[in-house]
């Protein structure tokens, strides 16, 4: 009665309390046979898999992580403020936080997304360049785009305040060639200026003004024009217009790259700029006072050097008040000015007035550096839109690479420190290189991100079960590079290989090791370390670190692609490898007797042909009775295998970018028998081009990650399920998968995976660059014994011992919640229990045999 009531129908909803209720009546029996059922039900409460659908995205790691934070994918060209504070931006993107738009979007205050502001499928070709805001709110673009949401615009249209096209706006066949700049007059008629030479069909050369409507206002003539590009424009209170750009006539008037005309387009002669500039102007900006502010790549103003800014009077001629000294070194691209007078000036610049400075800088009112402003603390664009909110903050629309990420749009404060509340963005913000699972469940992950979660992070950060960030591994010797992997010994320090400084700015050659808190390990001493790169890191059991990778010595001592390290960091000189690998190795996989096997891209080791696998013993020298025959090198980059994994039975699975093993066809995945054969039993089919990362479950079945986009011809993307004969497992549902790369994966002891890369969303659930996906738990049935081990004491407080039968070797413990959760694992006999909360337990115990599993009471 008890066994058909338990195996009801509906129990995928109810299990766990009717598991608990059961537990507890059979806690009053003594029979043997009762006690067996106890573990059945124990171990089948724990592999039933009704809740989560294998390979879909476990919602639970990381929840606070919706995708936001990158913000543009590309460079902006224009950024603009709307009266209520929104911000209007345009550029070259065509993704704004993970979410297609194409050109043009509308952010709220805080930076993220305004969904309400809907382009359709945005602008095509070359993107929008130009933005200005109407009275009414409506939004004018300009650039060198040729529709809007699939509606022909030559270069020029209109939106409503929701994003829509206003039809009302009629520009005909519109401009030729790119518009670069639209001012719009107090009238609301509008003034363009670029590179086109006509307008809907009637000939005009660079500057033109629209009507309401859209259509040409043929009351403003401009003759022929001006005879090369317009870049800035600026309308006087009295509706004079000033053009600068890289012109050297106006109406076939000599007009050295600045004009100004009248109302009806006519050259204004009282504005006198003498022989004008000597170079072309980016940009035109007034002063409250009707001066004028100019910046470009001038050096030279009516004869008078001036490097490329510099102030004018009403009249044309230059303020000598404006005091620049020398200017800046290189080109001003942008100007914009606060309401106090002070400015704003953006350019490829290094230098201004002889003070080093980072292409971004404040001036005073009287042309001197504004110090109280610095934006030096990080690397910023030359070329940016700038817009001031109400606030003195400012929206820097250029690439920025600061020291807690890069992206091509930030908000600074009015110091010129980054504001970290602007599009505050969870997960890591630059791709992940690698994972590494501690023994509490914990995981570690490295690669060139700087956040995560809106925390500092640099390259390396440790995060809870829960894929929250824990400050308690506090990395602040690592600040600057990628650190490309991770190993973690026994006693909890971290090896970490890549491309890094410390504190004091000293590159640390490749290798150092961490402390279980995150600080640096001084006692690790690896002198000069490796040459070059190291790609892979594998701690033997004794404690012995090998390295693979790219170097050629190591601290001083010739070292071709692998070398043996001691604890201490000192090189292991009876690893004996003779002259080594003739090229790269970036995989490792142990044995379990202790021998090595490598792939990479090399034709021989220590001198002896092993086309890029070998297997070497365990001092260092070449296992000869390991034999791979011969590959054939196929596509892709010039490295033959980049990662191999060994299954419990000794076979061993490698992928890289081989079309062939030994005469026999295999595309880019293959397994292979203990000796080096093929194993022909292992069929991928047309195979997989790109797989980075291999695990294996505790059933034997394999998953892959990579940069691939389908397997044996079926779609599917960047990460996959195979089963033991390498024919892909259509019950691990991916959906659309990850939208771009998966670097690194790891599975837990629970067969959860762990995955982590360079992509933004998982089947279509935007995720940060890592996420953890359900698959079937690995404690079944089958595997378990139940005379394997004894629990003492049991009920435990503290601590329990794990008591083996002779001739068993412990390999690991785990104890599950009665959710079926992982909430300790361990190698040792001996396991402290005083963390745990009063209650039911599962023990699984991993030996040399098998597994075995029984109940613990925690009080």
């Amino acid at each position: 009665m008890l066994i058909s009531v338990f195996l009801d129908k509906n129990i995928p909803n109810t299990r766990y309390c009717m598991i608990y209720k059961r537990i507890l009546i059979l806690e009053k029996l003594n029979f043997r046979i009762m006690k067996q059922l106890l573990l059945f039900i124990l171990c089948l409460s724990f592999s039933i898999s009704a809740i989560a659908q294998d390979g879909s995205l476990d919602l639970t790691f990381n929840p606070f992580d919706i995708g936001k934070g990158d913000g543009p994918n590309d460079y902006i060209r224009a950024t603009t403020l709307q009266n209520d504070g929104k911000i209007i931006i345009s550029g070259d993107f065509t993704s704004y936080n993970g979410i297609l738009i194409n050109g043009i979007a509308r952010l709220n205050t805080d930076g993220s997304l305004d969904t309400t502001f809907n382009v359709g499928t945005g602008v095509n070709n070359g993107g929008i360049h130009v933005v200005a805001i109407q009275a009414d709110g409506k939004v004018i673009i300009g650039g060198w785009f040729s529709s809007i949401n699939g509606i022909l615009v030559n270069r020029i249209a209109r939106l409503n305040t929701d994003g829509s096209l206003d039809t009302t706006f009629n520009v005909g066949t519109g401009a030729n060639s790119e518009i670069e700049e639209i001012t719009i007059q107090a009238d609301g008629k509008i003034i363009i200026g670029g590179s086109f030479t006509s307008y809907n069909g009637i000939s005009i050369n660079r500057i033109a003004r629209l009507n309401t409507d859209g259509s040409l206002d043929t009351t403003f003539n401009v003759g022929t024009g001006v005879n090369n590009s317009v870049r800035s424009i600026a309308i006087q209170a009295d509706g004079k217009v000033i053009i600068g750009g890289f012109f050297t006539s106006y109406n076939d008037i000599s007009s050295n790259y600045f004009v100004r005309i009248n109302a009806d387009g006519s050259l204004d002669t009282s504005f006198n700029i003498g022989t004008g500039l000597n170079d072309g102007i980016s940009e035109i900006v007034f002063q409250d006072n009707g001066k004028v502010i100019i910046g470009g790549y001038f050096t030279n103003y009516n004869g008078i050097s001036v490097n490329r800014i510099a102030r004018l009077n009403t009249d044309g001629s230059l303020d000598t008040i404006f005091n620049i000294g020398s200017g800046v070194n290189a080109s001003v691209n942008s100007i914009i000015m606060q309401d106090d007078g002070n400015i704003f000036i953006n350019g490829y610049f290094t230098n201004y007035n002889g003070v080093s400075v980072n292409n971004f800088i404040r001036l005073n009112t009287d042309g001197s550096l504004d110090s109280s402003f610095n934006a030096s603390n990080e690397v910023i664009s030359g070329e940016a839109s700038i817009a001031i909110q109400n606030d003195g903050k400012v929206i820097f629309g250029g690439y920025v690479v600061a020291s807690s990420f890069s992206r091509y749009l930030t908000r600074l404060n009015t110091d010129g420190n980054l504001d970290v509340s602007f599009n505050v963005g969870y997960g890591a913000n630059s791709f992940i290189s690698d994972i590494a699972i501690e023994e509490d469940g914990k995981v570690i992950i490295s690669g060139a991100f700087t956040n995560y979660n809106n925390m500092t992070s640099n390259n390396i950060a440790r995060l809870n079960t829960d894929g929250s960030l824990d400050p308690s591994f506090n990395v602040d010797t690592v600040t600057l590079g990628n650190i490309n992997n991770i190993a973690i010994q026994e006693d909890g320090k971290v090896i970490i290989s890549g491309y890094f400084l410390n504190s004091n700015y000293f590159y640390t050659d490749y290798l150092t090791r961490l402390n279980a808190d995150g600080s640096l390990d001084t006692s690790f001493n690896v002198g000069t370390g490796a040459t070059n790169s190291i790609d892979d890191i594998v701690i033997q059991e004794d404690g012995k670190i090998i390295i693979t990778g790219f170097f050629d010595g190591f601290n001083g001592v010739s070292m071709n692609g692998i070398a043996r390290l001691n604890a201490d960091g000192s090189l292991d000189t009876s690893f004996d490898i003779g002259t080594g690998a003739s090229g790269r190795i970036f995989s490792i996989g142990m044995q379990d007797d202790g021998k090595i096997i490598i792939g990479g891209y090399f034709s021989d080791f220590n001198g002896t042909s092993t086309n890029d696998l070998a297997r070497l013993n365990t001092d260092g020298s070449l296992d000869t009775s390991f034999n791979v025959g011969s590959f054939s090198v196929g596509p892709g980059p010039n490295n033959a295998i980049r990662e191999l994994s060994i299954q419990e039975d000794g076979k061993v699975i490698i992928s890289g970018f081989f079309t062939g093993y030994n005469g026999v066809s295999t595309n880019d995945l293959a397994r292979l028998y203990t000796d080096g054969s093929l194993d022909t039993s292992f069929n991928a089919g047309s195979g997989v081009f790109g797989v980075r990362e291999i695990g294996i479950q505790n059933d034997g079945k394999i998953i892959i990650g990579g940069d691939f986009t389908s397997y044996n011809g079926t779609s599917i993307n960047r990460i996959a399920r195979l089963n033991t004969d390498g024919s892909l497992d259509t019950n691990f549902n991916i959906g659309t998968g990850a939208n771009n790369s998966v670097i690194a994966l790891r599975i837990q002891d629970d067969e959860q995976v762990v995955a982590a890369g360079s992509f933004t969303s998982y089947n279509g659930t935007r995720k940060n660059r890592i996420i953890r996906i359900n698959s079937s738990n690995g404690l079944h049935i089958n595997d378990i014994k139940i005379d394997y081990f004894n629990i003492h004491p049991n009920p435990a407080q503290n601590v329990v011992n794990i008591k083996l039968r002779q001739e068993i070797d412990l390999k690991r413990v785990t104890i599950y919640n009665n959710l079926g959760q992982q909430v300790l694992a361990s190698n040792k006999s001996i396991i402290n229990t005083s963390n745990l909360a009063s209650g039911l337990y599962l023990v699984e115990v991993e030996t040399n045999k098998g597994k075995s599993a029984k109940k613990l009471i925690v009080e």
